[in-house]
């Protein structure tokens, strides 16, 4: 089976790799045989819903995994991966692992389900097309930062929009997300700036994006007009 993301359509595939000469797909988290089933949706005996047992239960799995995801993360980035190649999308997932956050491609009515379920707001509206997830549990900016990266460098991966600390940001919210300096690298700044002159205060001040600004200035209209 080709499991390129031609064939493979956006269902749930969890830190996958590529290995081996035949090309398989191995997901660390739900197994290879649950992806292959939901891939091709045609094993087993249909039931008078129009669906399988079998397949039921595994997209009840997903939606599990997928719920158990919005419940743990602070921060999330919804992305279109049409076009990204097995490849790219694994060495995506391993850019966001140092920064304790996964990157799952997912099917849209699964994840519309684990949204209501888990009680998430605002992130439904970017939920239509290919879609893949970036879940964050600490500091967003270096997630949007390689996403921004891949969406650069590949012309291919489009940033949809997100949900940061409870705010919804759209697409230019997300991107100017990715040109502030991560929370530790603030905290650094502050940390040299505090030890210096008072000149070095200033200075640091100085040095933070005007990026900041035009993405506080987001995040406070939007929380007027909610």
């Amino acid at each position: 089976m080709n499991l390129s993301p031609g064939t493979a359509g956006n269902v749930l595939v969890p830190r996958a790799e590529k290995t081996g000469a035949g090309g398989v797909v191995r997901a660390e988290t739900v197994s290879y045989r649950l992806f292959a089933v939901l891939a091709v949706q045609s094993a087993g005996t249909q039931t008078k819903g129009g669906g399988t047992p079998m397949l039921k239960q595994r997209k009840e799995e997903l939606i599990d995994v997928l719920e158990a995801e919005l419940k743990s993360a602070s921060s999330m980035i919804v992305a279109d991966y049409r076009g990204l190649s097995v490849k790219q999308l694994a060495e995506l997932r391993n850019e966001m692992r140092p920064h304790n956050a996964t990157f799952y491609v997912a099917k849209n009515t699964l994840a519309r389900i684990a949204v209501q379920r888990a009680g998430v707001e605002g992130l439904t509206e970017f939920l239509s097309g290919p879609t893949a997830i970036a879940f964050c549990k600490d500091d967003a900016a270096p997630v949007a930062k390689a996403l921004a990266a891949a969406a650069k460098s590949t012309q291919i991966l489009q940033i949809k929009g997100g949900l940061i600390d409870g705010v919804v940001l759209d697409a230019e919210g997300i991107k100017t997300l990715a040109t502030l300096p991560s929370r530790d690298q603030l905290h650094a700044q502050l940390v040299v700036a505090l030890n210096g002159p008072i000149q070095g205060i200033a200075s640091t001040l100085a040095a933070i994006p005007r990026g900041l600004v035009v993405a506080l200035d987001q995040i406070e209209k939007q929380k007027a007009a909610a």
